[in-house]
């Protein structure tokens, strides 16, 4: 089984259902890694993602909608300069 199967899947899956994108997706409909992604919101450089708990233990994870993501797009110079992945 993999990394993602089972009761993680189906938290997952909610958390789409719910319209959200997780940090990785957004990401990647950036261009950029996750790991860019929250360092941007640690240093304020875009504003911090919503959160929503996840799983047993109620782990807060960032999620984005649809619409965040597009914002994301449109701040100037973020994209710009090298900031995408290759």
């Amino acid at each position: 089984r993999g990394h993602h199967d089972g009761p993680v899947r189906r938290e997952f899956d909610k958390i789409r259902e719910g319209g959200y994108l997780l940090v990785s997706e957004a990401a990647r409909q950036l261009g950029v890694s996750a790991k860019r992604l929250r360092n941007w919101e640690a240093s304020g450089r875009i504003p911090e993602a919503n959160r929503l708990p996840f799983g047993i233990r109620g782990v807060m994870v960032r999620v984005y909608t649809s619409a965040a993501v597009d914002e994301l797009r449109s701040v100037p110079g973020l994209l710009a300069g090298g900031e995408r992945m290759s």
